[in-house]
């Protein structure tokens, strides 16, 4: 018998902050199926703001002090695990053979984040990283990331081309390196597209090579080799919200594809008050999880 598992009406009140939904997959990846808007806290000091379990410090120049959980944002799209420490963010332009460059760059030390969700807490295993994104032209960009921690490294590398009406490409490569033989190569691409101003279309695809380790994975669980295909739709209406719909497929070598199906729908009712409503089911299985939240800045 496929287990079911019902998850109704769970209801968070933020304080000056809107919160994201994440759902852990059978490798441990957690797939946001909607990212909410920032909320700034209006009795945090000037350049302070907050989001989910962040502090941002952002300095006159571009210079930014980060506590907290962080994840870059690169233009690739590289794949990073949270670390929860320390960490500065720096970015500026520069001209080389006539052309504008701008760079984005930092750096975090702190511990590897291994929570399943936003409400617990689970650190441990000191790390550091560090990253950057270069803008070579209004259509090209290449980032890149190194990762360590005792007995592990990981260094990718990424780029981005947007094509006009062809959407923006992006291809990465990361490789890991966990000791005794431990290693293995992850490589991603996807395509974006705007369908409309209001509808856009993300088309991707990974696969994973030898025996590929995330930072916050286990070093004896490493993912097996195995390919994952996906699309995502996302429209924005102004009455309705936004709506957001996913489908992944995931062929593990020697092994059975695993099928996940995503939906969610996020409107304000009010000028204050942000209702979210998403659910997903694993086709493979029949599990599937329904989830309500209601989310509104006290101050």
């Amino acid at each position: 018998m496929h287990r079911v598992g019902k998850i109704l009406g769970v209801l968070g009140i933020m304080v000056g902050l809107v919160t994201t939904t994440p759902v852990v997959a059978q490798d441990g990846t957690k797939h946001v199926i909607f990212k909410s808007d920032i909320v700034q806290s209006i009795s945090a000091p000037e350049r302070w703001t907050q989001e989910d379990r962040t502090w941002r410090y952002q300095t006159k120049s571009q210079t930014r002090l980060l506590l907290g959980n962080t994840t870059p944002q690169l233009s690739s799209g590289l794949r990073m695990s949270s670390i929860g420490g320390v960490g500065l963010a720096d970015q500026w332009q520069s001209d080389l053979f006539s052309k504008t460059l701008q760079w984005r760059y930092g750096a975090t030390v702190g511990l590897v984040d291994h929570s399943q969700d936003l409400y617990h807490f689970r650190y441990n295993t000191g790390a550091a990283r560090a990253w950057f994104d270069v803008s070579l032209s209004p259509e090209l960009s290449i980032d890149g990331v190194y990762q360590r921690t005792d007995d592990y490294e990981q260094l990718g590398l990424g780029t981005q081309y947007r094509l006009g009406m062809f959407g923006k490409w992006s291809l990465s490569m990361q490789h890991s390196d966990a000791g005794n033989q431990v290693k293995g190569q992850r490589y991603q691409g996807s395509v974006a597209l705007d369908i409309t101003d209001q509808m856009q279309v993300q088309l991707k695809g990974e696969h994973y090579n030898g025996r590929f380790v995330r930072l916050n994975q286990n070093r004896y669980s490493p993912t097996p080799e195995q390919q994952v295909y996906g699309a995502a739709l996302q429209w924005d209406s102004d009455h309705w919200g936004r709506f957001q719909a996913r489908y992944d497929n995931t062929v593990v070598n020697n092994g059975n594809p695993q099928q996940a199906i995503g939906l969610a729908q996020q409107l304000w009712y009010s000028s204050s008050i942000r209702v979210d409503l998403d659910a997903q089911r694993q086709t493979h299985t029949g599990d599937y999880n329904v989830g309500l939240r209601f989310s509104l800045p006290l101050f």
